[in-house]
C-alpha cells in the first residue's frame, strides 16, 4: 500500500505536470513486471517509499538501477498520520485525484484496468487509521553509470539474484 502510495503520488504531484496526464499514466508499468515503475521516452523512474526518520532504500533487483539509459531513483517519505492532521492522506485520496486529472475516458479506463491488475481496486479498509498517511518529501536521484549500484554485467552469471540496500545520506550528490 505504502509503496503504491508513493508511485501514484509521484504520478500526481510531478509526472502529470511535466508529461500530461494520458502520457503519464499509460507509462505506469505496475502489473507489466518491467523493472522501473514510469518509463517515458528516453528516460524512466523508479519510485521507492519509505518510512520518515529511514535512510537507506531496497532494491530488489538489479535491473531496477540497470538500464542502458539514465534515469531517475525517486524516493517519497511517508509518516503515519492522524485523520485530523490537515496533510493527511491515503491511497483512495491519491488514487481519485489521479483520475480526477486523466480527461480522457479510455486512458482512465486502461488506467483501471492496470490498477486492478496490479491488485488494488478503491477499498474502504484503505481509509482506516492503520492507512492514513502525510507526504513528509520527496527526493529525486539521477542514475548514471557512476551512480552506485550493482550492474548484472558485473555479477557472475552463477548469482541469479542480488537483494541490497543503498544509503540515502552516501548518495546526496
Amino acid at each position: 500500500i505504502k509503496g503504491l502510495l508513493g508511485e501514484l503520488y509521484f504520478l500526481d504531484s510531478e509526472l502529470i505536470l511535466k508529461y500530461g496526464s494520458a502520457k503519464s499514466a499509460l507509462s505506469w508499468t505496475g502489473p507489466k513486471a518491467a523493472h522501473q515503475d514510469f518509463i517515458l521516452d528516453d528516460t524512466w523512474y523508479e519510485v521507492k517509499t519509505i518510512s520518515s526518520g529511514k535512510d537507506e532504500i531496497r532494491i530488489s533487483s538489479v535491473e531496477q538501477l540497470d538500464c542502458q539509459n539514465d534515469g531517475k531513483l525517486i524516493v517519497v517519505t511517508i509518516e503515519k498520520t492522524s485523520k485530523t492532521n490537515k496533510k493527511a492522506t491515503n491511497l483512495n485520496a491519491v488514487y481519485k485525484k489521479v483520475l480526477s486529472q486523466i480527461d480522457n475516458d479510455e486512458v482512465k479506463a486502461e488506467f483501471c484496468d492496470m490498477l486492478f491488475e496490479y491488485g488494488y481496486f478503491p477499498r474502504p479498509e484503505y481509509e482506516d487509521l492503520d492507512y492514513i498517511f502525510e507526504i513528509k518529501g520527496i527526493k529525486h536521484y539521477l542514475v548514471t553509470d557512476s551512480f552506485p549500484c550493482f550492474r548484472r554485467k558485473s555479477i557472475p552469471s552463477d548469482i541469479t539474484k542480488v537483494d541490497y540496500s543503498i544509503s540515502l545520506p552516501a548518495i546526496i550528490d
